[in-house]
């Protein structure tokens, strides 16, 4: 049965077994790079596309994200994301030099941000994905920036 079928309330338990698998395959596994307990970030260039009349139409945009964040627990792979439209619970993926938030909206979106950890100091380039499909479309955004860490 392909995804589009399962139901709606199966899709966490399947995000969460997957990442349970990832984990203890050792393919991600524990941290090469000394985490910090929470993370300011800012967006301030990217790109935004929509699908529209049977083509991808994308544009230039000033990002304009900020958000931050906290919680985070390396070992239990979560963390939450603090942002203009609340607060949210993420799941965590750390790789040997970056760390990704994964996000699952309500509506069933996924929202990603890697942040690459290997550099020298507390300001970490970063990396941030939306993937939106509803009613109105389909709308892709990515956006491009800083993690400040934060203790």
């Amino acid at each position: 049965m392909d995804r589009a079928h399962w139901p709606q309330a199966a899709l966490p338990v399947a995000t969460a077994i997957f990442s349970m698998l990832l984990l203890s395959s050792g393919i991600c596994g524990a941290a090469e790079v000394e985490l910090p307990s929470a993370l300011v970030c800012s967006f301030d260039e990217g790109v935004f596309t929509v699908f529209e009349n049977g083509g991808f139409k994308t544009k230039q945009t000033d990002g304009g994200d900020h958000f931050v964040i906290a919680a985070i627990d390396a070992t239990a792979g979560k963390a939450q994301i603090v942002g203009n439209a609340g607060a949210a619970n993420v799941a965590m993926v750390v790789g040997e030099a970056t760390a990704t938030f994964i996000e699952r909206t309500p509506m069933g979106n996924i929202n990603t941000t890697t942040i690459y950890l290997k550099l020298e100091g507390t300001r970490f380039p970063a990396v941030e994905s939306r993937h939106v499909g509803d009613a109105f479309g389909l709308m892709l955004s990515q956006n491009y920036g800083y993690c400040e860490a934060r203790s």
